[in-house]
Parts: structure tokens; C-alpha cells; sequence
């Protein structure tokens, strides 16, 4: 809850900026919004980074950083600094489904939260010469046919209701906002595709030293290890991470939710599929998303360029997510520059389409594979033991997926 100092901070912020113009409006500070802002500053254009939450939060998200993304914050110089902040090296991987289990040797990810990775992206791209306003809601108006200019108007409004909505005006606007995308102006159509069957995200984290034993002694261990438990209904990743944390993310068959009316049940009949009678997973606090599997037909148009989960999303694997998200951040960013010189955003607009045609059918096959398998637990089972059985395939298909 945001104090009575901390919303005169907010409001100072918002009536400093307000009328300003940026070259980069960019709505979302995740993974994929605070990347973009840090690149953009870096290149010397201006850019305001908005985020409706107040920071430092968590969101639903597994937090594990998978070799691209290591890489990516090895080339802006986070690498270091999110190991120093207690981001756990982990480089096996246990899955299980039902009764049936295997574990394997992976290339090393870390784990971390996402309130220590996202403040500390947001922290760099201010460094950078960003301006960042957190716990404030931002609405991209429509185009004034009656107005002359080339930019896009954007309404920001704080927490408070007493705060006044201020406007700033953004050359081009970058919507990182996830999968809701609620920043989109409403008369402006942005369709987009939910995949029939696709399920919901669950997250949740717990201090170590408050799960129970009988969690503890039969997934936990005393090395990190990412835990993939497949039940009927979903799956669910644990892992340790940092500041003494498990970390519990979930996707689940929104179906299986409602006959249960209770997240934390449908979880914890995961659980005990897999042999784990674990009562407390129904008092935890869950945090849950939308529908998780979609994709957007269009991801730019009239100044505006969706990144990240706004431009479609599959279900998570092993933080193929977070790799996407920084992935398109570097992408996107040389395009902008070169539309702020040139003045061509058509251009941009066009080459960005393109780009996440061709990258996202690549980079989400995989995953959209292994999702798929995880909905047929005996096929799932025989997976796994051709895993075991055949080391050269195992080790193409995590490469695939990990690196």
C-alpha cells in the first residue's frame, strides 16, 4: 500500500513530465519493457518507462534465466551484479510425471526472483537516462484525425484518486504490458488468438525455511535443482532462488480450477499425483494470469510496437519467456533508432511484423511441443524414457530449449 509520502513522490513525477515529449513511450516495466528502455537509453534516444505496479513486486513468472538470457545480461554489465544479489546457479533438472521420474545434467540457469531481476533492470535503464514512473496506469488515446501531429498522445493517471490524469506524448510507443496489452487505445482493433486449450499461469513464493518437511525431503534437496512435476491438470516448476525463497509456477487447465474452486486444491491434487501429500500449498497466497497460450496477429501499427508476452505467448518452459522477451528488446530497439533518424516508422512497422513472424514460429516450437506432451501423461512417461534411454536426443532437445 502506497504511503501518503510515497504518493506525493508519485504525483511530483507525473506533473514533472507532463507535456513532455519522448521518443519512446514504453508501457510495462518487466523483463521486456525495463530491456527496452535500457538499449533505447544507451542509443541516446529518450525514453519514459511506465509501470502500473509499484515497485519492487513480484509477478507469475518461473524465474529462471536460461543461456540467452545470461548472455543479454552479460552484454549490458547485470550479469555480476544479479549474482552478487543471490541468484542461484542451477544446472539439473528433475522432472516427474505421475510416479514416473527422471533427472539430468542441463546447461546452467539461474534462478531468481522477478522483484530482484525487474528492479534491478529498471534500476540500470535509470542509470542509463531513463525516467521510470512506477504504480501508474497508462492509456495510449486514439489518433486525432483532426490533429497534425505524429505522435501519440498517452494519459497517465497514479494510484490515488485525488492524482489528476497528466498526458505526455511519445514519438513511438513500445506496449511490453503482458498478455492483458489493457494500455491499447479501445477504438483501435489489436486482434489476437487464445489457443483453445490453453491454460492459466499460478505462482507463488515461500521462504525456505517454511515448507514443510514432507515438500522439503521429497522434492527439495540440498543442491538447487529445477523441479518439473506433470500432473493431469498441469504442471508445476520448483526451485529454490534468491533471498532464501522457493519458487512454486504453475500452469493449470482452467477447467480442473473451477470444479475444484480453489487454486491452491488443484495444486496440491497435482502434488499428490506425484506422490507428494502437501496440505499447505492450499494457504498459499497464488497469484494467477490469464489465458496463457495466444498470439497477436498484429504487433505493430500507427506508432505502436507490442514486445514481450504482449506479442504472444506460449506456455513457460524453463524461462523461455524472459529469453523472448530480451530477445525482441534487442531487436526492436535498432529498428526505433532508425525510424527516429529517418522519420520512417511505417518502415519499422513493417520490419517488425516480419521479425516476429519468423522468430516466434522458431523459438516457441519447442515449447509448444513440450506442452502439448505434457497434456498426455503416458505419452509424456515414454518421452522421458527415450530421453533416458537415447542421451543425443535428450541432450538436442534441452539445448533447444535451455539455450
Amino acid at each position: 500500500m502506497i504511503t501518503p509520502g510515497g504518493r506525493t513522490v508519485q504525483e511530483g513525477r507525473l506533473r514533472n513530465i507532463e507535456g513532455k515529449v519522448f521518443d519512446l513511450v514504453i508501457v510495462g516495466a518487466g523483463v521486456a519493457g525495463a530491456s527496452a528502455a535500457i538499449l533505447a537509453s544507451q542509443r541516446g534516444l529518450s525514453a519514459l518507462l511506465v509501470e502500473s505496479q509499484f515497485f519492487p513486486r513480484d509477478k507469475v513468472c518461473g524465474g529462471c534465466l536460461n543461456q540467452r538470457a545470461q548472455c543479454f545480461l552479460q552484454s549490458i554489465g547485470l550479469y555480476d551484479n544479479i549474482k552478487s544479489a543471490g541468484a542461484l546457479v542451477i544446472d539439473r533438472l528433475h522432472v516427474q510425471i505421475n510416479k514416473y521420474s527422471s533427472q539430468w545434467d542441463v546447461p546452467s540457469m539461474l534462478s531468481v526472483r522477478r522483484s530482484t531481476l525487474d528492479q534491478m533492470l529498471v534500476d540500470h535503464a535509470e542509470h542509463c537516462g531513463a525516467t521510470f514512473v512506477d504504480g501508474t496506469r497508462a492509456k495510449i488515446q486514439s489518433i486525432d484525425s483532426e490533429s497534425n501531429s505524429q505522435h501519440r498522445v498517452v494519459l497517465l493517471k497514479g494510484t490515488s484518486n485525488t492524482t489528476e490524469p497528466v498526458s505526455v506524448l511519445g514519438k513511438r510507443i513500445v506496449v511490453a504490458s503482458g498478455l492483458s496489452r489493457s494500455s491499447l487505445p479501445i477504438s483501435e482493433e489489436w486482434p489476437a488468438s487464445v489457443m483453445e486449450n490453453s491454460r492459466i499461469g499460478l505462482h507463488t513464493l515461500i521462504p525456505r525455511d517454511e515448507v514443510p518437511e514432507s515438500l522439503a525431503s521429497s522434492v527439495l534437496g540440498d543442491k538447487p535443482l529445477l523441479h518439473m512435476l506433470v500432473g493431469s491438470a498441469g504442471y508445476l516448476g520448483i526451485c529454490d532462488t534468491d533471498g532464501g525463497y522457493v519458487d512454486l509456477a504453475a500452469a493449470m487447465d482452467p477447467s480442473a480450477v473451477r470444479v475444484a474452486k480453489d487454486v491452491g486444491a488443484t495444486v496440491q491434487q497435482l502434488l499428490r499425483e506425484c506422490g507428494v501429500d502437501s496440505d499447505f500449498v492450499r494457504d498459499l497466497n497464488w497469484q494467477s494470469t490469464p489465458h496463457l497460450t495466444r498470439q497477436s496477429e498484429c504487433v505493430a501499427k500507427q506508432n505502436i510496437f507490442l514486445l514481450g508476452d504482449a506479442t504472444g505467448y506460449v506456455e513457460p518452459f524453463t524461462g523461455e519467456g524472459m529469453s523472448w522477451a530480451l530477445k525482441g528488446a534487442e531487436a526492436l530497439v535498432p529498428l526505433l533508432y532508425q525510424a527516429n533518424l529517418s522519420s520512417d516508422t511505417e518502415t519499422a512497422e513493417k520490419e517488425w511484423n516480419l521479425w516476429i513472424t519468423k522468430h516466434r514460429n522458431h523459438r516457441q516450437r519447442i515449447s509448444r511441443w513440450v506442452a502439448r506432451q505434457s497434456r498426455q501423461a503416458e505419452r509424456a512417461k515414454w518421452v522421458l524414457r527415450m530421453c533416458d534411454w537415447v542421451p543425443p536426443i535428450r541432450n538436442r532437445l534441452l539445448h533447444s530449449i535451455m539455450t
